[in-house]
C-alpha cells in the first residue's frame, strides 16, 4: 500500500482496535488507524470495539466473536475506509467466515 495515503484525523475516532494477525501489514494498518484517531489495544477484551484479522483460522477470531461478541474485520476494511474517507459498513463477518474473497463486498 502507498505510504503517502492521507488519513482524516477523525476517521477512526472512538474505534478501539486489536490486531490479532502477525505480519508486515499490521504495522501499516495500525499506523492508519492511529492516524485516524483510533486507539490500539494489545489483546481482545471488552474494551475493544473492533478486532482486525486477515486469517479466519486464527483462534482469536472465534474468541473475539463468541466470547466477546466483537466484530472481526479484515485489513481491507481499514484500507477501503481510508480510500473512501468514511467508515464502511462491515458485513465482513459473514464473508470472512465463509472464506470468500473480500472483493465480493465492494465493486468499484
Amino acid at each position: 500500500m502507498d505510504d503517502s495515503v492521507n488519513v482524516h484525523p477523525d476517521l477512526f475516532k472512538g474505534l478501539k482496535f486489536c490486531l490479532i494477525d502477525e505480519g508486515d501489514v499490521d504495522d501499516k494498518i495500525k499506523t492508519m488507524l492511529l492516524a485516524g484517531g483510533g486507539t490500539h489495544n494489545s489483546y481482545v477484551s471488552d474494551m475493544v470495539t473492533h478486532v482486525i484479522c486477515d486469517n479466519p483460522d486464527n483462534p482469536g477470531v472465534s474468541e473475539a466473536q463468541d466470547l466477546f461478541e466483537k466484530p472481526v474485520i479484515t485489513s481491507q476494511w481499514v484500507i477501503q475506509s481510508v480510500k473512501c474517507n468514511k467508515l464502511l459498513p462491515y458485513p465482513f463477518e459473514k464473508v470472512f467466515l465463509q472464506n470468500q474473497p473480500i472483493s465480493v463486498l465492494y465493486r468499484f
